[in-house]
């Protein structure tokens, strides 16, 4: 999934948010809620601090740790430091917007911007490979978190009904 993304400022944040959420099993808020400081880069991978999560409750913070992938395409810890570098963050949140100049922003990102890299990926899977738009068959609900349908379905339907993509 993440190959398919550009190796641009917004695409390096994008492998790195995808990658991350994943290996991590983070929520939105959680990834777009990351500061600098909340993360260790080891030669084992990444220890993430969470300082609150929704089954937080208690405000204790959670610590979860990241190996190191397999190949460098998939792993968070070189999709991270790429992108930090890239960006030239040091201090404050790790993921920012970028805007249609690939200035990146000062602040964090949004929940919606972690959702728009989901689709992001999604569509660049499906024009790079017309035989992947299958995904939205076998999984719709990630089809409409993503929210992808009224964008890349043809017919406009429902995000319920995305799967006629693969018809």
């Amino acid at each position: 999934m993440v190959a398919a993304l550009p190796d641009d400022v917004s695409g390096l944040r994008d492998k790195a948010i995808l990658l991350i959420g994943v290996a991590g099993a983070f929520r939105r808020s959680e990834l777009v809620g990351l500061q600098v400081r909340d993360v260790q880069i080891s030669d084992a991978g990444l220890i993430i601090t969470l300082r609150r999560s929704k089954t937080d409750q208690e405000g204790a913070s959670v610590t979860k740790g990241i190996p190191v992938g397999t190949s460098e395409a998939t792993c968070p810890k070189y999709a991270l430091e790429a992108w930090r570098q890239l960006a030239g963050i040091t201090s404050g949140p790790i993921f920012r917007p970028v805007d249609r100049w690939n200035h990146v922003g000062k602040h964090a990102l949004s929940s919606l911007g972690v959702a728009r890299a989901v689709k992001r990926a999604l569509t660049a899977i499906m024009e790079r490979q017309p035989q992947h738009q299958s995904i939205l068959h076998q999984c719709p609900l990630a089809a409409e978190r993503a929210a992808c349908c009224g964008d890349v379905c043809p017919r406009r339907c429902p995000a319920y009904a995305c799967y006629c993509l693969s018809r």
